[in-house]
């Protein structure tokens, strides 16, 4: 993967869910996990302004509000998706 690593945003301190964010140009690919065997929520807060018009992915539900970005995770999840910087 080209790029470098993706640091702002921020994930609250209790978040269970493992991520990682690598930037390339204007494209954010989001790594996610999901080790439980329940569905989780994460909420991501974005410090830059982030393109949330494509947000179907098919085993995530999201939602978007403003630079947030709210994700309910299936158990036992692991992929990837990816983001643009506006």
């Amino acid at each position: 993967m080209s790029g470098h690593e993706y640091k702002k945003f921020k994930v609250p301190n209790n978040a269970e869910i493992k991520l990682a964010m690598y930037s390339d140009k204007n494209i954010i690919t989001v790594l996610m996990a999901n080790p439980y065997y329940m569905q989780k929520i994460i909420d991501i807060k974005f410090y830059e302004h982030i393109d949330f018009s494509d947000l179907f992915y098919k085993d995530l539900k999201m939602t978007a509000r403003g630079n947030k970005l709210s994700i309910i995770v299936p158990p036992l999840y692991s992929g990837s998706f990816s983001l643009k910087i506006k």
